[in-house]
Parts: C-alpha cells; sequence; structure tokens
C-alpha cells in the first residue's frame, strides 16, 4: 500500500470517528451546544440553518464543479501553462478590483440580491469559457473573479444578520459555520466524482466531453437562485433599501468608511490580517502542491483523486475540531493561537524536507488548519465587524489576497516551490505573532461549555466578554424588507 493510501484510510477513519464522538455537538438536541435559549424553537433554527445550507451548498457545488474542470478546458482551447497562468491571474485581479464596488453594492441593493447575482455571473462565466475566443475568455475570467468576491460576501452577511435577526444564539453560529465547511469538504469530493464522470459520460477516455461540467454547474446555480428568490428575506447595510439612513452615501464613500473602520479598530484589523495572511498562503498551496508532489514521487505518479480527498477529509477533521474546542471553552485567540502555529510548523517543514511523507503529512496539517480558519474567521467577523458594512469590509480584506494570490501565480515559473514555501511560512509567523497575539481580544465563543471558567461578563462587555460598542454586530439599525 502507496504512502497516500495509508493516510487515506487512516484520515477517513479518523474523520468518521470524530464525527461521531462529537455528533451532539454538530447536530445538538434541545437544550444543547446553545441552540436554545429563551424558548425559542429548536425545528426554526434546524428549518433556517437548512435553507441556508442548502443554499451554500449548492453555490459552492457549482464552484466545485469547474475546478478540475477549468484548466484541461484551456488546454483544450490550446493554450500552454503560462497563458492558463495569465487567465488564473485575470481572474484574482478582477477579484480585487471589484471587491470595493461588490462589497458596498450587496450592503447597498441587499444580500439576497448579491446571491442570485453571483448565480448569475458564475452562469456567465461557466458558459464563456466554452467558447474559444480570448476576449470572451478574459471576460469569463472578469466574471469569475467578480463571483468569488460576491461568493465570499453576500452569502455570510446574509447568514449573520438573519440569525441574529431572527433571535437565535450566538453559539449557534458557530455550528453553522462548522458544518458549512464540513459539509463543503463533502461537496468537494462529490462534484469531483460528478465532474470527471459527466466529462467522460461516452465511456471514451479519448472523447472527453469538456464542456459538461460547466453546463452541471450552470444548473447548480440556477437551483441556488431559485431556492434563494423563493426562501430568502432581504437585509441590508447602512443606507440600504430605499431608506436614507446615517452613514449612507455613495459606493467610494462607504468603501473609504470601511477603511476608516478597520483601522480604528484593532479587533477588526487582526481579523483581517488573519484572513489575508493564511488564505493567500492556502491559495499558494493550491498551485504548489501538484508539482511538488509529481517531483517527489517516483515516475512523477500522484492519484490526483486520492490525494484531494486527503485534503478533504482533514478539513472535514478540522472543522469537527473547531466545534470541539468551542464546547471545552477556548477562547477565539486559543483557536487562532493553535490555527497559526500548526501552519507555520506545517510551512517550516516544507521548506526544510523533501522526503514525500513528512511533505504530504505537512499538507495534511494545513488542511486541518483550513478546518479551523473557514469557520473561526466567520466566527470572528459576525462578532466583530459592524452589519451596516459587512460586506464592504469582507470585500474591502479579499484585495489584498487577491493581488498577493496573482503575484504568487505570475512567479511559480520563475521562484522554486521552497522560496514559495517559505515566503508562506514568513505570512503565517505573521499572523501569529502579530495580528493574534498583539491585535486579536480575548473572544469567548462558546456559552460556557464544559471546560470553561468564564465567568459574568464585566462592566461594559456582553454576555460573550466582547466589548459593548454602538455601531457593534447588530446595534446599528437595518432596515429589512421582507420577502412579499
Amino acid at each position: 500500500m502507496d504512502i497516500f493510501s495509508v493516510f487515506f484510510w487512516g484520515l477517513t477513519a479518523t474523520c468518521v470517528v470524530w464525527c461521531w464522538v462529537n455528533r451532539a455537538l454538530l447536530f445538538p438536541s434541545a437544550g444543547q451546544g446553545g441552540d436554545t435559549v429563551d424558548g425559542l424553537s429548536l425545528q426554526r433554527l434546524k428549518a433556517f440553518r437548512v435553507n441556508y445550507l442548502l443554499v451554500f451548498f449548492l453555490a459552492m457545488a457549482g464552484d466545485w464543479l469547474q475546478g478540475p474542470a477549468t484548466y484541461p478546458m484551456y488546454r483544450a482551447h490550446g493554450y500552454k501553462t503560462d497563458a492558463i497562468g495569465v487567465f488564473f491571474v485575470v481572474g484574482f485581479l478582477s477579484g480585487a478590483a471589484s471587491g470595493p464596488f461588490v462589497g458596498t453594492l450587496v450592503d447597498r441593493f441587499g444580500r439576497k440580491r448579491g446571491a442570485i447575482m453571483l448565480c448569475v455571473t458564475y452562469s456567465l462565466c461557466s458558459i464563456l469559457i466554452q467558447y474559444d475566443s480570448l476576449p470572451l475568455l478574459i471576460l469569463g475570467r472578469f466574471f469569475g473573479g467578480v463571483s468569488t468576491s460576491l461568493l465570499h460576501t453576500a452569502f455570510e452577511a446574509w447568514l449573520t444578520y438573519e440569525h441574529f435577526h431572527r433571535g437565535f444564539p450566538s453559539p449557534a453560529l458557530s455550528t453553522t459555520f462548522a458544518l458549512s465547511s464540513l459539509g463543503n469538504s463533502v461537496v468537494a469530493i462529490g462534484m469531483g466524482l460528478v465532474s470527471d464522470k459527466v466529462t467522460y459520460w461516452r465511456g471514451d477516455p479519448d472523447d472527453p466531453e469538456r464542456g459538461a461540467p460547466f453546463w452541471v454547474a450552470v444548473l447548480a446555480f440556477a437551483s441556488c437562485a431559485g431556492v434563494v428568490w423563493s426562501s430568502w428575506t432581504e437585509n441590508y447595510g447602512s443606507g440600504g433599501g430605499g431608506v436614507a439612513q446615517v452613514g449612507g452615501g455613495g459606493s467610494v464613500q462607504k468603501f473609504k468608511d470601511a477603511l476608516r473602520t478597520v483601522a480604528a479598530d484593532k479587533a477588526i484589523l487582526a481579523t483581517g490580517l488573519i484572513q489575508v495572511l493564511f488564505e493567500t498562503c492556502m491559495y499558494v498551496f493550491v498551485f504548489l502542491w501538484t508539482p511538488v508532489l509529481e517531483t517527489l514521487t517516483e515516475n512523477g505518479h500522484v492519484p490526483y483523486g486520492l490525494v484531494f480527498a486527503c485534503f478533504m477529509i482533514s478539513v472535514m477533521i478540522g472543522s469537527v475540531l473547531f466545534r470541539w474546542m468551542i464546547d471545552r471553552g477556548w477562547t477565539g485567540k486559543e483557536m487562532a493561537q493553535l490555527q497559526m502555529t500548526v501552519a507555520s510548523a506545517s510551512m517550516v517543514a516544507l521548506v526544510v524536507t523533501t522526503n514525500v511523507a513528512v511533505v504530504f503529512a505537512s499538507f495534511i496539517l494545513f488542511e486541518m488548519c483550513c478546518g479551523i480558519h473557514f469557520p473561526l474567521s466567520g466566527t470572528l467577523r459576525s462578532r466583530y465587524v459592524p452589519e451596516d458594512s459587512r460586506a464592504t469590509i469582507m470585500a474591502l480584506f479579499r484585495m489584498p489576497m487577491n493581488v498577493m494570490v496573482a503575484a504568487s501565480v505570475l512567479a511559480i515559473r520563475s521562484v522554486s516551490p521552497t522560496t514559495l514555501f517559505a515566503v508562506c511560512a514568513v505570512c503565517v509567523i505573521t499572523a501569529r505573532f502579530v495580528a493574534v497575539d498583539m491585535f486579536l481580544p480575548v473572544t469567548v465563543l462558546s456559552g460556557g461549555g464544559q471546560g470553561s471558567s468564564e465567568t459574568a461578563p464585566a462592566p461594559g462587555e456582553d454576555e460573550l466578554g466582547l466589548p459593548v460598542k454602538e455601531d457593534a454586530g447588530l446595534m446599528v439599525e437595518v432596515k429589512v424588507e421582507e420577502r412579499s
């Protein structure tokens, strides 16, 4: 049995046992996990959560369907590796350039509309990539960059507002983030298989249908838009919904206000730095793992599907670990310290060794950190980013990340993977000792779970131990337009 199979079966067994042991945390019954307080209906929370996760998973299904099919499609059009890299750079830069406008427009015109617009722009991306026309391919990558910005702003902004607006407790939101990360890994594995099956549906490996995964993605986005349109209510940031509010103004002004908000609040700045530095490393890792493993394995043979499954299972383990740590009373700062410490060790190991087992183990540990990162960052943003400009600030966080990733992609051909991993190590070490240790406050994410030693909140703090700020969270008045 090769090293990849050993890791796969070991990770699978660990994940199954880990999920089973912690099933009560992920799917709590009445009175568990902070999911019911003050007589709130557990059924209402479950229905709300299922609705959001259905929408999120449909959107991510469309995203994952395109993943393994994009590079082969460009190759089928006759483009070489360097040219394909430029297409990806166009996507990242368009995401960076559109970020300020996407975030402010989502806050102004509504998060529900932003989610529907994501389905439209990503569908256009899926359609245009099938045409052997350079202008259309570039336009498709532009829509892809815009879609990525929408995907990582509109959905979370809508969820966070609706969760608290409907009276659900804070710890339950962390559970939703953990489930979204956990389920997204399952969706990724499943859609990778679907993408492969529809590509070779004729049964002839020499006659692939390269466009098939993209049409299935369009179907996923259309289904997502239908569920959003029929079941979501609309919510806005300040100045949205046609209601004059303090803090309104044009997109440029809202973006400037968001910059000032981030600069003035260390907690928001720390949350943004954690996201930018860690996710930059994550995207660089995505581009590097294939050539690195091909170089280290005999004859360059890498079971890509098996390796990808190992990565997704590792993310699942990390997501469940996040929920377990919340139940044990870990603070957000402690979890971020663990995440960044392990990620730093993983990146340093990739710099100093060429042993395939150690390298792959480092990849696995980094993916587990990704499983912690996504629900943790979502939870921190829900605590610190003000509701009136939530989508704008979230889009702002993604701007430097997109630029840094684009620069890394351009450098891949001329810079060794070891050098890029060294840069990533510097990024996560900086995140660990600057963003986390110096700026991030102690954030209590549980309601006093097992092992928690929390006491009553101090003056000037809420029940979560967070500073009470007039412009934080849902303290800002947001107008809600009920679905007709």
